[in-house]
């Protein structure tokens, strides 16, 4: 997303994203439309299209800006977000063991940045607003996960962020050269594949539990940013990481512990 809103309005690329991922998997709905296509709950989609459309809007308009290891150590205010929601809409039980690793991870977060002012205002603000749609997302997967159909949910998330978005990207459109097609559709692909896999792990676990594995994204995008836009991580990025990776690790051997 970084490299195509370079070239793109950021609202151009989310409905590409979503609009040609809509179009990907249109005819397996249609061939499986009685087992997979139909839905009773159109309002869930909805609120799914706008909620996404607003947080992929907004961080993929921070990422002009912000180097990708950042943008990604800053997205892990998601848990921070997720962890009360989870609690007030979901009734999980929270312990204080995850309360305190997801506020570690985000006061990594603060040391990543540099400082509480920089988080709060321009592009570190659009992805801090993003984190909290982005959690909301997760409260929303999580509580209809058992019951919504896997190709549906694709779908119609897909087909219902495009609709919302077609009139600001009308607004904004530019014209998109024939290179950036092979990237919108690996997107698409890319997006198909993240939802599926959130999907599955909210079946098997809390949403509370799930949210800090998230980190590991830090890592992809150091190698990433550094491949593809020779982006070198600042030390206090790194230093971030220092706090948040390790909070995590130890997240995950406590929930392996308390699973056996």
């Amino acid at each position: 997303m970084k490299l195509l809103s370079q070239h793109l309005h950021p609202l151009q690329v989310t409905f590409l994203r979503y609009a040609v991922g809509s179009i990907i998997l249109l005819p397996f709905v249609l061939k499986n439309w009685r087992q997979s296509g139909t839905t009773a709950r159109p309002w869930l989609y909805a609120l799914r299209g706008i909620l996404l459309l607003l947080a992929m809007g907004l961080w993929c308009l921070a990422l002009r800006d912000v180097p990708l290891s950042t943008a990604s150590l800053l997205g892990f205010s998601v848990p921070l977000f997720l962890l009360p929601m989870a609690k007030v809409f979901l009734r999980e039980r929270v312990s204080t063991t995850r309360w305190l690793v997801t506020f570690v991870g985000f006061f990594g977060v603060f040391v990543a940045v540099g400082s509480p002012e920089k988080v709060f205002c321009g592009s570190c603000g659009y992805l801090l607003i993003s984190a909290a749609l982005f959690a909301s997302l997760d409260v929303l997967n999580r509580k209809f996960a058992q019951s919504e159909k896997m190709l549906a949910n694709l779908f119609y998330t897909s087909a219902a962020t495009a609709l919302f978005a077609i009139f600001p990207a009308c607004q904004l459109w530019q014209p998109v050269a024939h290179s950036h097609w092979l990237p919108i559709i690996c997107l698409s692909l890319c997006a198909h594949f993240l939802l599926f896999c959130l999907i599955r792990a909210f079946r098997l676990v809390e949403a509370s539990a799930a949210a800090p594995y998230r980190y590991v994204e830090f890592f992809l995008s150091i190698a990433s940013g550094y491949i593809v836009f020779a982006e070198h991580p600042l030390p206090t990025v790194l230093v971030g990481a220092c706090i948040t990776i390790p909070a995590t690790v130890l997240l995950a051997r406590l929930e392996m512990r308390a699973q056996c």
